[in-house]
């Protein structure tokens, strides 16, 4: 039709399917749309800016949807000059991000870029600010996921670790500095691997999850997204019963042989194919991620090892983290108690090991969304009063066989029973006596229970139907704080 000419040409040139010369064969239809199309819906994507191809070419922006939940999405088109950060970019990032933040909803973003145009000049470092600026505005109100596919370095990198959970692939990269300004500035060889790539930023932190491919990737996306609400406004809720809950005698056998780990009762406590880990990278003897339980998302965290119990300074990173996306979005928090406290040694110790075991009581105490916890085993010490304490969480359930102690049975003995262990003819075997009487009278659930330490003890058989029931009664909750601008804890 007359009039339309130049409409038509440029949609016919955005449809057009055209090989890169920077890029090469192995990009010959926009890699970038393709993960965007892979992300949602089918046919649900709607992209703004379309016809920005000149400047604005190096970014795909626009809104779909997933699992028919509205959310925003940008892909970075490395095709298109490595996706160089320009003025235009910035701009078409910045309008998704402020949608994000008026409609309520999730926002992905996708990375794979060469980084800024460093030809804008100063007006660069606007550019990168003003999307801070909005991301940080937008955190703890709508879910914010980044992809990291590709390269992403210094401000971009800054970007993608504001948001909430950062997904990576094993070969992409990630990190504040490129290899050739640390081989510049330290004069020795930087290798990736050690710092940069999928499984460095896995086990630092830096990224959530690492995965092997692009598919895995954003197929994860899918599946974080399905625990998480549109924004902080949304009420999470149980699903309407369709049967009786049924109780298996089989986790009973299983827990009186000592044999029960953590992975077998959250199995039992949890919806069937409902476990997601978050952080399955940093830190060693603790488990943090999502369930449902009857369709309500709970975040779980779990101690892994049943004989050390201690954690450290990674482990208290990973759930202070956990605990306040849990917190930001109304998600309820499960912790499956069996720790003896920090970690003692001269290394963690020197690392600042009480600021950040301070900042993981802080993060617990001051969530206020509904909290239980299950004492499986050892809840002694201060790992009692992070994980088990009925003053961190709102109800304090314990299994029969667990423990709960002031301090480890062995210390609390030595210093109690000094005297007669000394005067014994045979010490150790008198300590030994001593400890296990300890342990039987005055370590046990059931002298907690009695002195209103814990609300109660159940059998592992009773774990799901009994937190079903304390769930949904829970989610009413409401708390007054005194009002103030914000905490002052360092999170």
């Amino acid at each position: 039709m007359e009039g339309f000419e130049e409409l038509n040409l440029r949609r016919s040139m955005i449809n057009s399917i055209e090989s890169s010369e920077e890029a090469g064969e192995q990009y010959k239809k926009s890699v970038a749309r393709k993960r965007i199309e892979k992300l949602l819906d089918e046919n649900s994507f709607v992209e703004i800016g379309s016809l920005s191809q000149k400047k604005g070419v190096g970014v795909i922006t626009g809104y779909g949807t997933i699992n028919n939940r509205l959310v925003y999405v940008y892909s970075q088109d490395a095709a298109k000059s490595g996706a160089v950060m320009n003025k235009r970019n910035c701009e078409k990032i910045l309008n998704i991000l402020k949608l994000s933040l008026k409609m309520g909803a999730p926002v992905i973003q996708i990375l794979d870029s060469v980084g800024g145009d460093i030809e804008e000049g100063m007006q660069l470092l606007s550019y990168y600010s003003s999307i801070f600026n909005v991301q940080t505005k937008l955190s703890g109100v709508v879910p914010q996921i980044s992809v990291v596919c590709g390269a992403c370095i210094g401000a971009a990198a800054l970007s993608a670790c504001i948001s909430d959970v950062v997904i990576m692939t094993k070969e992409a990269e990630l990190a504040l500095n490129s290899k050739e300004r640390i081989e510049r500035v330290s004069g020795t060889y930087s290798d990736l691997y050690t710092y940069a790539k999928g499984g460095a930023t896995g086990k630092s932190g830096s990224a959530e999850m690492v995965v092997e491919t692009d598919a895995e990737a954003l197929e994860m996306v899918r599946s974080v997204l399905s625990y998480l609400p549109q924004n902080n406004y949304q009420v999470p809720s149980f699903q309407v019963m369709q049967a009786e809950e049924s109780v298996s005698d089989e986790i009973d056998s299983i827990y009186l042989s000592g044999k029960l780990s953590y992975k077998e009762l959250l199995e039992y406590i949890a919806d069937k194919d409902s476990i997601l880990e978050i952080d399955n990278k940093m830190g060693t003897k603790i488990y943090t991620g999502f369930v449902k339980l009857r369709g309500l998302s709970l975040g779980v965290i779990a101690s892994k090892d049943l004989e050390d119990g201690y954690i450290s300074i990674k482990d208290c990173e990973k759930v202070t983290r956990f605990v306040k996306i849990c917190d930001a979005f109304n998600i309820s928090i499960l912790s499956i108690a069996n720790c003896k406290g920090f970690l003692p040694n001269h290394q963690e110790e020197a690392k600042g090991e009480v600021l950040y075991a301070s900042r993981l009581l802080y993060a617990l105490a001051q969530a206020s969304v509904p909290k239980v916890a299950l004492i499986m085993g050892n809840s002694i010490g201060l790992g009692h009063i992070v994980f088990g304490s009925k003053v961190n969480f709102d109800i304090s359930l314990a299994l029969p066989n667990s423990k709960i102690t002031v301090a480890e049975p062995s210390e609390i003995v030595k210093e109690l029973y000094r005297e007669e262990i000394v005067s014994a003819d045979n010490p150790k075997e008198k300590e030994k006596q001593l400890l296990h009487q300890y342990l039987l009278g005055e370590a046990t659930p059931f002298k907690a229970v009695e002195e209103g330490i814990i609300d109660d003890i159940i059998k592992p058989s009773e774990t799901r139907i009994t937190l079903i029931k304390i769930f949904d009664m829970l989610q009413s909750k409401r708390e007054l704080k005194p009002h103030r601008k914000h905490e002052s804890g360092l999170i």
